[in-house]
């Protein structure tokens, strides 16, 4: 029973019984709502708002009919079409799949303004968005768009993992978390596949196989009890890596075991807590049955190896002459530095490792073809294969990055991969394509191979302007490179290397797609410095500053084009930016948000100190979700890195108040620390962080900590001029 003034509405979890006047309070009522089922308590809400709705009716596998209705601002109505028409569509592919009707009788989704940005909560049957999550507009780029779609399908498969199916305690709250990680991708590349969502998931895989490298880093399945706060469980690695170990798990035991095992788990468990073995012991029965495993593998044996101690493999493939194939697996560390402390990964660390493998005489990628060949385990660290093809043909582990771990390989196979790569990149697929880069870019870091191999591998983007977000990859790696070389390196053949990886990335093209990106910028490179891209995103700025567009009304380009044309335009296109995102009176419009982070691209550190005292006018109503989001780019900007960090530090007080969260502060200190490139910025970041721990939450010091650490092992190793050790 909810009291509240007549003017509001409330919803709950579950539909509306009755409503009546209060007997002792003149305008106000109780609503009183129908009883929920069993469930967990941190899953109860409610929420009194003016906002409207939109409402559609759902027809469940069940027969019922389920009522929907998703709730913002009268004025935003309109925004939630892309949800409106997402929904139902996810529903029912989440029902087909698992095999179980949607439990509750209506279902409720809420726009929240002021919510955390980034944010959404699963309440059952009353899902909760912040705006940014939620609604779309005309100037949604294709990137929001598909995290829009992931984060509402997550919410949607939660209301099966998580809330129909509660974990037995927080220990295991990552399997929830992976689990709904894992169905953004599977669903929506069903039911909006035009959002490619698969360039997410590559960017969420490669982000949390290097937070897993961290030496604070605790495994998956670590006891809450070991973190300061049980909201540290709620990390990279419970969503990502539970992800990415769910998607091991369903390659190698294949997709019929995997489902049945999914749905039998709903079914044994509905209104009641389960834990992960009881999941695995659930997948096993199915994969005996459909005999993708073995009588002598147990499942659950084999996915502790991956919950239950933190970090991964790094598999050495090499071919003797003799065409055997030599397989073996050690834990990937950043460094050969000891372990520091009980949290860190040991070097004896060993995985039931899955292989699966094809080659360049017999391509296999599809789903089926994921099963593995041969596994490595704790006891069989490495192994033996007969090759059966010719010296001159590549060979490849781990296609589609089905498996959680990366791979090495003997320097002529690297050779045949990249040869490959130039005469027709397309024969291996676009997620290969990118893990086999980003692996040979990390190793490179780590001086597990040499920087000429990662060079010879992205020689291919020179001759198509396909693989924009392959492009991205590398770029990131190369800028890493590059900072550093400005602060540390010395050696002029490692500076040389650099300057050539960089121009495979950023040379002219002249082909059919610098042709397309003349007529629309969003379809050109504007990100790598494409002239023709730039000069189009440059004159639809200049479109909005005369008026004859709306920034608002702007279907044509995507946030790359206004990012580009912030940071190759000059005086005129700042302060129109400046003036639209300061004179709006709604900060959170999307136009203004987008705008907001095209200046975040700025290469001038004159209009960088302009946007980051926005949050100091007196004039600018800027909440700390956007302070957050501003300082997060800038902070990300090789051009203006120094000027944010300066301002952060010599702003904390102020800004500890404003964003009045302390782990605010901590994941802004983070950020500096995983985007520093010299030993003295990370030094003074260090001594920074130890001066003021008691204004940081009790968790925060420990990660920023981890990440200064961790930045500074790479940063040896990149200024280190001796040569890598190749291990096979």
């Amino acid at each position: 029973m909810v009291g509240h003034h007549f003017t509001l509405k409330a919803i709950n979890n579950m539909p509306l019984k009755s409503s009546a006047r209060m007997a002792t309070v003149d305008n106000w009522v109780w609503d009183t709502f129908d009883t929920t089922p069993v469930m967990s308590t941190y899953l109860l809400a409610c929420v009194l708002t003016e906002f409207n709705h939109v409402e559609m009716t759902y027809h469940s596998i069940s027969g019922k009919n389920v009522t929907v209705r998703l709730w913002t601002h009268q004025h935003r109505l309109g925004h939630l079409d892309f949800a409106l028409n997402l929904i139902p569509k996810a529903l029912n592919k989440l029902e087909n799949y698992l095999g179980v009707p949607y439990s509750l009788p209506k279902l409720d989704v809420i726009a929240l303004p002021g919510y955390e940005e980034g944010k959404a909560m699963e309440n059952w049957g009353l899902i909760i968005h912040s705006e940014m999550n939620l609604l779309v507009d005309e100037t949604t780029d294709d990137i929001d768009k598909s995290i829009v779609g992931a984060t509402i399908v997550h919410e949607l498969a939660h209301q099966w993992f998580g809330n129909l199916v509660s974990s037995t305690s927080w220990d295991d709250i990552w399997t929830n978390e992976g689990l709904t990680t894992l169905f953004e991708s599977a669903i929506l590349e069903q039911v909006a596949s035009d959002l490619e969502y698969e360039t997410v998931v590559l960017v969420f895989l490669q982000e949390v196989m290097r937070s897993d490298l961290l030496s604070t880093q605790f495994a998956l399945s670590a006891p809450a009890s070991s973190y300061p706060s049980v909201d540290e469980k709620f990390d990279v690695i419970a969503y990502a890596k539970g992800a990415a170990i769910f998607r091991m798990a369903r390659s190698f035991v294949g997709e019929e075991a995997f489902q049945s095992g999914i749905r039998r788990y709903l079914n044994k468990y509905q209104y009641a807590n389960a834990n992960s073995t009881d999941l695995w012991n659930l997948i096993n029965q199915e994969a005996r049955r459909t005999h993708t495993i073995s009588g002598r593998m147990n499942v659950a044996r084999i996915m502790k190896t991956w919950t239950q101690q933190p970090g991964y493999p790094l598999v050495h493939v090499h071919r003797s002459k003799n065409g055997i194939i030599h397989i073996s697996q050690r834990p990937f560390k950043n460094s050969d530095s000891p372990p520091k402390d009980n949290s860190t990964m040991a070097v004896s660390a060993s995985w039931w490792v899955p292989i699966s493998m094809t080659n360049g005489e017999d391509l296999r990628f599809s789903p089926k073809d994921r099963l593995p060949v041969a596994w490595l385990s704790p006891r069989k660290p490495s192994m033996e294969l007969q090759g059966t093809i010719g010296n001159n043909t590549w060979v490849l582990v781990n296609p589609q990055a089905g498996n959680y771990y990366r791979v090495n390989y003997d320097r002529r196979n690297w050779d045949l991969l990249a040869e490959q790569l130039m005469r027709n990149h397309t024969v291996i697929p676009f997620i290969t394509r990118s893990q086999l880069v980003d692996d040979a870019f990390v190793m490179g870091h780590a001086k597990i191979i040499t920087y000429d191999i990662a060079l010879q591998l992205i020689r291919y983007l020179t001759h198509t302007n396909d693989d924009v977000l392959i492009r991205r990859v590398a770029q990131s790696h190369i800028q890493f490179l590059e900072a550093i070389a400005a602060n540390s390196i010395q050696n002029p053949d490692k500076k040389k290397m650099i300057k050539n990886m960089s121009s495979y990335i950023t040379r002219e093209r002249k082909s059919r797609m610098a042709k397309m990106s003349a007529g629309d910028p969003g379809r050109g490179d504007c990100d790598s410095g494409d002239h023709q891209c730039v000069n189009k995103a440059l004159l639809l700025f200049r479109d909005f500053i005369d008026g004859t567009i709306h920034p608002g009304k702007d279907r044509s380009a995507n946030s790359e084009s206004w990012c580009a044309a912030v940071r190759h335009g000059s005086q005129p296109e700042w302060n129109f930016a400046w003036n639209m995102t300061s004179s709006y009176g709604d900060q959170t419009l999307p136009e203004t948000r987008k705008m907001l982070k095209a200046m975040c691209c700025t290469t001038d550190s004159m209009h960088a100190k302009q946007l980051l005292t926005r949050v100091l006018h007196p004039n600018i109503k800027q909440g700390p979700k956007e302070t957050l989001m501003i300082m997060q780019r800038l902070i990300k900007n090789p051009s203006v890195h120094q000027v944010a960090v300066t301002f952060i530090l010599s702003n904390s007080v102020f800004l500890n108040k404003h964003f009045r969260n302390p782990s605010l502060m901590s994941e802004l200190l983070t950020a500096i620390a995983k985007h520093s490139y010299s030993m003295e910025e990370l030094e003074k970041v260090k001594a920074f962080v130890v001066n003021n721990s008691k204004e940081l939450e009790s968790g925060g010091v420990n990660r920023i900590m981890a990440a200064i650490n961790n930045n500074m092992e790479w940063l040896e190793l990149a200024t280190d001029d001796s040569h890598a050790t190749v291990e096979y």
